[in-house]
Order: C-alpha cells, then sequence, then structure tokens
C-alpha cells in the first residue's frame, strides 16, 4: 500500500474508459520512445525512483511494466 504522498485521489468509474484510453495513448508513446534507445544506453543512464532510488532505464522500464500490471489486475478486481 502506498504512503499518503504517493495515494492519488479517488476517480469516479465513469471516468474509467478515458484513463483506458489515456493510459494506451502514454504506453504506446513509451514504447516509441523506447524504440529510439540503443541496448548499451538502457543500462548506462540512470533515473531517480523516489522509493527505490537510482534506477538504470531499463530497470525503471522493467519496474513500471511491474506496477502497471500490479494496478491493473486491482483496476479488475483481483
Amino acid at each position: 500500500m502506498a504512503s499518503r504522498p504517493f495515494v492519488p485521489p479517488a476517480i469516479p468509474l465513469s471516468r474509467k474508459s478515458d484513463l483506458v484510453n489515456r493510459f494506451t495513448a502514454q504506453k504506446h508513446k513509451l514504447l516509441r520512445r523506447l524504440d529510439k534507445w540503443d541496448e548499451p544506453a538502457l543500462d548506462y543512464y540512470v533515473l531517480p525512483h523516489p522509493l527505490l532510488g537510482k534506477l538504470t532505464v531499463r530497470e525503471m522500464v522493467f519496474f513500471t511494466i511491474y506496477h502497471t500490471e500490479h494496478h491493473r489486475q486491482a483496476v479488475r478486481g483481483r
């Protein structure tokens, strides 16, 4: 469970479709941008994560995949 600074506000169920569409658009945008990175760069550049500390771009992408799946299952009620 996320701590207070990371807990988003409640969103009405009526906005679910819009949010799913926006998420899908952002996912495709990320994938298009990742296609421009070469393999060594994914392991060279480092990004900050508020809880996990410094992560390589590759680690951040894998974390994002895992974290997104966690929320997708929560939305589906699993």
